[in-house]
């Protein structure tokens, strides 16, 4: 789907995309998989807590799948999470790796009309940022939840 909507793009002439706005969503679209379900994989990973990674990623299927209503999905996922600042540099590191194949394939288009273009996300900005920043898409374009950190992390 995203290869066909910069594919339709591409076609178009610089001066018919002045107008145009795409509105791109993050997780399981410009990356992979879900960056949550990525970062439960990374601090769930010891055998004692398979578990709660299987229950982890149940909770994310049913918000998707409707289910469960997005917001207590997502408050159950973060309650469940003992996250640092520095887990998520290294989420970050990993998130890298995990961009689409049609994202890669078409950087330099993106990056071309980044000011045009906008991540809307249920995701956060901390993390999604530092990667879409990597392809030209500002800080101001990214409209995501914000982590609240204390000393304790999140």
């Amino acid at each position: 789907m995203v290869t066909k909507t910069l594919a339709r793009w591409e076609q178009k002439t610089p001066n018919s995309l002045a107008n145009t706005l795409l509105v791109i969503d993050f997780d399981s679209t410009f990356l992979e998989e879900e960056s949550l379900d990525v970062l439960a994989k990374m601090l769930l990973s010891h055998p004692e807590n398979a578990g709660t990674l299987e229950e982890f990623l149940h909770v994310t299927a049913s918000g998707m799948e409707g289910n469960m209503s997005f917001c207590e999905s997502l408050k159950w996922r973060i309650k469940h999470l003992d996250i640092s600042k520095k887990h998520l540099e290294d989420l970050i590191e990993l998130l890298k790796n995990k961009i689409t194949p049609s994202f890669k394939r078409n950087r330099d288009f993106i990056k071309t009309y980044s000011d045009q273009i906008y991540i809307l996300s249920g995701g956060f900005k901390e993390i999604i940022t530092p990667i879409v920043a990597e392809f030209g898409i500002s800080e101001e374009h990214v409209f995501a939840n914000t982590f609240i950190f204390n000393e304790d992390g999140i």
